[in-house]
């Protein structure tokens, strides 16, 4: 299926800047899990087809591309969108939906103040480091793949390197001010392939 121009920009640049800067809210714009749980809900649902249309732009990235590497990163990518998903759904999600309903739906304010302990314990849970920590190491696997892979076809530098960068930072969580250098060096790395993919369909289309 090839994409319409638009559409395909859209996802490899509209997606990664638009995390970026959601990044910052999450960081610097007042919303928590505890204390402002329905904004921070509202973050975190629209992260989820976010998460995917990023892993979706390393795709269309690779597209053309063939080898082991390449393969391995489209594999590391395809197990990187559920698990991280869940790593999102489990802490953005689940937690301030309780944190809500330990403040406006307890019967009573031992019940709220044992429903919001449960909500801070989450931690505690080997599950919990598994689809974190599971889910940034494959991005960074699925990157760093992606970088060997497009070195190998021939692609430029200086884009790999903010790549690079992009899989080593989302190591250190997503929130701002980590996630914004992982999408924003995304949004550059993108940004640079895209402008020399059109120069090479410009080229041989005159030619």
């Amino acid at each position: 299926m090839t994409l319409h121009p638009t559409a395909r920009r859209l996802i490899l640049l509209g997606t990664p800047l638009l995390l970026a800067l959601l990044m910052l809210y999450h960081s610097y714009g007042g919303v928590s899990s505890r204390t402002t749980p329905l904004p921070f809900m509202a973050l975190h649902l629209l992260l989820l087809p976010l998460f995917m249309l990023l892993a979706w732009g390393v795709w269309l990235l690779l597209g053309g591309v063939r080898g082991t590497a390449a393969w391995v990163s489209r594999l590391s990518l395809g197990l990187f969108v559920p698990l991280y998903s869940a790593y999102d759904a489990v802490f953005g999600l689940a937690r301030s939906m309780m944190y809500d309903y330990a403040v406006r739906y307890a019967e009573t304010p031992e019940q709220g103040a044992a429903i919001a302990q449960a909500a801070g314990s989450f931690w505690r849970y080997p599950a919990a480091d598994m689809v974190r920590y599971g889910g940034a190491a494959c991005w960074c696997l699925g990157l760093l793949a992606a970088v060997w892979a497009l070195a190998r076809a021939g692609r430029p530098r200086w884009p790999l390197f903010f790549l690079t960068l992009s899989a080593v930072a989302l190591l250190f969580d997503h929130p701002a001010p980590p996630g914004t250098v992982a999408f924003g060096a995304f949004f550059l790395a993108a940004w640079g392939l895209e402008g020399r993919a059109s120069e090479r369909a410009l080229v041989s289309t005159s030619g």
